[in-house]
């Protein structure tokens, strides 16, 4: 029996709460979102990034960066490791003080 599973395209349909492990804010509304094998750049409006930002699955972990909390696997060493069965592990580097505040949000 053979089964073709689809590959969803990351680039069309792209959906930050599904797909980014994090993202980061920068100038003139432009974001990154960084996932399992990628990184995109999109631009978004005041009203689009106010909602991602206060979306209860994204914490924020420095100045401009936010995670998905339902993406994360592990912190420790002041690591955030994300979910990825298929390649290598991604981090993300944060400070003490983020690393204890993640951890105390995965607790709940």
């Amino acid at each position: 029996m053979n089964v073709v599973m689809a590959e969803k395209d990351v680039f069309e349909g792209f959906e930050p709460v599904k797909d980014a492990f994090f993202f980061r804010t920068g100038s003139h509304g432009l974001v990154s979102f960084y996932g399992r094998n990628y990184t995109k750049k999109k631009r978004m409006s005041v009203e689009e990034l106010n909602s991602l930002v206060t979306h209860p699955s994204f914490v924020r972990v420095s100045l401009q960066c936010y995670v998905n909390t339902s993406k994360i696997a592990a912190t420790e060493n002041h690591l955030i490791y994300f979910r990825d069965k298929i390649s290598y592990p991604l981090t993300l580097s944060v400070s003490r003080r983020q690393e204890q505040k993640v951890k105390k949000l995965l607790a709940n």
